[in-house]
C-alpha cells in the first residue's frame, strides 16, 4: 500500500502530539497525548490490514521520506516478530524493514466516551487560528481564554500568571445569545492540524473541534478540570 499525502500529513500532525503511535487494523486512526490533554482521531481512504506499533512517529515518516514512493507491507518473520517493508516503487532494489515496537511501552489510546452535548459552539477559522499563534510569540503570551458576553465570543491571548500584561484579542461572534462563559487553556495545547474548525465547549471541561473540510477531531482538555478520555 501506498500513504497518500493526506494521510502523511495527518500523521506528521499526530507526531506532534505523541511520538508513539499505534496502527490498528481498518482506516480510523487516533492518538492521545502522553498526559491525556489531547484525543485526536480521524478517517483516512487507506485500510490497514494488520495492526502496528512505532515508538517514534516522526522517524517512522523520516524513513519513508527517504524513498521517492514508498510502497509499504506489514509482515512478520519467523518468530512473529513484525516489521513494515518498505521498498520504492520505481526501483526495488532501494528497500527497508522498519521493526515494530513492542505494543506494552507504548502511550494506550482508549476509545473515547460519548462527549456530552456542548454548551456554545462557534467556528475558529485557520486565519484566526493563524492570528493567534503569531500574537501568542509576539507579545509573549502562553495562555488563551475563549469569554462569551455581551452578545460576543472572543478569543483573548494573554499571561495567567501576570508577569505580562500585554493581551491580543479577537472577536468571534457577535451575535452570542447564551449564557456568559469564560474557559482557558495554554495555547500550545492547541495542536491541531491546519483549517476551519467547529469548536464546542464540553461543559467547561473540554473543547471538541471538529475539522470542517477534514474527517479529523479532537477532544483538547481546559485548564482546571480533566475528564477522561477512555
Amino acid at each position: 500500500m501506498k500513504l497518500t499525502a493526506e494521510t502523511l500529513l495527518i500523521l506528521k500532525n499526530f507526531a506532534s502530539i505523541n511520538p508513539n503511535f499505534t496502527i490498528n487494523e481498518g482506516s480510523e486512526i487516533k492518538t492521545v497525548s502522553e498526559k491525556g490533554t489531547i484525543y485526536a482521531m480521524a478517517k483516512i481512504s487507506e485500510y490497514f490490514d494488520k495492526d502496528f506499533w512505532i515508538y517514534d512517529l516522526s522517524q517512522f515518516l523520516s524513513t519513508l521520506g527517504m524513498f521517492k514512493t514508498p510502497e509499504i507491507t506489514f509482515e512478520d518473520n519467523e518468530n512473529g516478530r513484525r516489521y513494515c517493508h518498505i521498498v520504492d516503487e520505481e526501483d526495488a532494489t532501494i528497500q527497508t524493514k522498519f521493526w515494530a515496537a513492542s505494543p506494552n511501552i507504548l502511550t494506550k489510546v482508549r476509545e473515547l466516551k460519548q462527549i456530552p452535548e456542548s454548551q456554545v459552539t462557534f467556528t475558529m477559522t485557520a486565519v484566526n487560528s493563524e492570528r493567534l499563534k503569531k500574537a501568542s510569540g509576539i507579545i509573549q503570551c502562553p495562555d488563551l481564554k475563549f469569554k462569551g458576553s455581551e452578545g460576543k465570543i472572543r478569543a483573548i491571548v494573554y499571561d495567567e500568571s501576570g508577569a505580562n500584561a500585554n493581551t491580543f484579542t479577537i472577536d468571534l461572534q457577535d451575535n452570542y445569545e447564551g449564557e456568559d462563559f469564560e474557559v482557558h487553556l495554554k495555547q500550545e495545547r492547541l495542536k491541531l492540524i491546519g483549517g476551519d474548525y467547529t469548536y464546542s465547549i464540553i461543559g467547561k471541561k473540554a473543547i471538541f473541534a471538529k475539522n470542517m473540510e477534514r474527517d479529523i477531531e479532537y477532544l483538547v482538555i481546559l485548564d482546571s478540570d480533566r475528564p477522561r478520555v477512555g
